[in-house]
């Protein structure tokens, strides 16, 4: 067929669209050069939107797919693609065509894409806010049960989401994307990371504590850790499971107009792909996960010694001691130098001898370092004056700067003192009375005791000290 000249000026009519895939079926190249190839909307995608150089590419990229090799492709092409499955385009039989479909989504659903280019999906518009899809898992996914329910396949639309779900596919229907993982009959501890994230409405890989410390304490793992220590607790203390994903009663039918978006000859009436039993009340779902991944990153929060915590969040106590006990650190065994340990004996030795023979001056900091000991801050000031002082101090300097100062402004307040850890030590103190970190960092970097505390805390420091 030659080639169009006006690829960009209008959209392709389906049933025009299988003719020229039809027609183009048969056509190879034997090589080609990758060309980025990117239309704004995936659906409007046709082989007039191709330049020359990108129809090279495409049918040398379709050659390359239909022999097994996967090559990396643009999300266009793929789509495009797609397509012609969808319309049996190169399929002899309705089977082979959604063995190839499944392949394609298993190949290319983890290809890179900035985030803007990720679908919304609205689960309840009652009840629960929009949630971010993969384009891939967000169109594919669907298509391929609709596949499977127009052409009547020997696997069921269940099995197919089933085990879409299992791989860490977050569905387009909430209902759906539980059911699918209840019936994976996985165990918690292998469910995926956006699984769990959509399911709770809350990403914790935005925050700035994640992006710093997440390969420090292996974070990508201790969300669904904690997840499965709560399933443990209710396990073992023979509370119903349904209390974490709130069972409900009652069935909900999945129908659509199958293959939304993609070019395809099929009817446009709506089909119904499945019933599944209700599973989950969505607010009280939100509610409990949300609360296990908040409680968990504050926990790390604290071990790091990050400061802000999060805030707005329940979580029964039972459930805080389960995930607690997960994460508790066991000490590890004690192993002695002996040969170090030798040095510092006899280095301390001859410091008494000497103390003993009056021979030379005692130097305390000598001493105290052979010895291992931290100098005194001061001979005339014990170490628990001076955090008083310190603190005291700390109050007075936000109290001056209306209670929000820069780093370096307390640094030249507290000259030779690593003001991070005097912060960390303030809000300790603070939250062992109060139950709460008062001073916290702001996205600009600056540091504030917030408004909520002031008053309180300046009575417990005058009082307490």
């Amino acid at each position: 067929m030659p080639y169009q000249q006006d690829y960009f000026s209008y959209s392709t009519n389906p049933r025009q669209f299988l003719q020229e895939a039809q027609e183009y079926n048969n056509h190879t190249e034997t090589s080609g050069h990758r060309v980025p190839f990117s239309t704004y909307w995936y659906h409007e995608v046709s082989y007039r939107n191709l330049t020359p150089p990108q129809q090279k590419w495409y049918f040398y990229w379709r050659s390359q797919l239909r022999s097994g090799r996967f090559l990396p492709n643009d999300l266009s092409y793929i789509f495009l693609y797609t397509y012609e499955v969808l319309n049996l385009v190169g399929f002899e039989d309705a089977e082979s065509a959604y063995q190839q479909l499944v392949r394609i989504w298993q190949h290319y659903r983890s290809i890179s894409l900035p985030m803007d280019r990720y679908e919304w999906v609205v689960w309840n518009p009652r009840q629960y806010g929009n949630v971010r899809i993969h384009p891939i898992d967000r169109y594919l996914v669907d298509w391929i049960a609709d596949f499977v329910r127009i052409h009547k396949l020997s696997t069921s639309a269940i099995d197919w989401y089933t085990s879409a779900s299992s791989e860490g596919a977050v569905l387009t229907d909430l209902h759906l994307m539980v059911y699918s993982w209840l019936n994976s009959r996985k165990a918690i501890t292998e469910m995926n990371n956006d699984v769990l994230f959509a399911l709770a409405s809350y990403d914790p890989t935005y925050n700035k504590f994640y992006q710093v410390f997440h390969q420090a304490f292996s974070l990508e793992d201790v969300y669904v850790r904690a997840l499965s220590a709560i399933y443990s607790y209710l396990q073992s203390s023979g509370t119903d499971i349904a209390t974490l994903f709130a069972y409900s009663q009652g069935t909900h039918v999945i129908k659509r107009t199958p293959f939304e978006r993609a070019l395809h000859t099929y009817s446009r009436k709506k089909i119904q792909i499945l019933p599944i039993p209700l599973h989950v009340n969505h607010e009280t779902l939100k509610v409990n996960l949300t609360g296990i991944i908040k409680y968990t990153d504050n926990l790390f929060r604290q071990r790091a010694g990050f400061s802000p915590k999060l805030r707005g969040f329940e979580l029964p106590p039972e459930w805080a001691t389960a995930i607690d006990r997960a994460f508790a650190i066991r000490p590890a065994p004690i192993e002695i130098d002996f040969s170090h340990a030798s040095k510092i004996s006899a280095e301390s030795e001859a410091i008494r001898a000497r103390l003993i023979d009056q021979t030379v001056e005692p130097s305390a900091t000598n001493a105290d370092e052979a010895l291992g000991i931290e100098p005194p801050i001061d001979e005339k000031v014990s170490p628990q004056d001076h955090e008083q002082h310190q603190f005291r101090k700390l109050l007075h300097v936000f109290r001056q700067n209306k209670w929000q100062v820069t780093e370096d402004i307390l640094q030249f307040a507290f000259e030779g003192v690593f003001v991070r850890v005097l912060i960390d030590q303030f809000n300790e103190w603070a939250y062992d009375l109060i139950g709460d970190t008062p001073i916290v960092e702001e996205t600009d970097g600056q540091l504030t005791l917030l408004e909520d505390y002031r008053e309180e805390i300046s009575l417990l420091v005058d009082d307490t000290f």
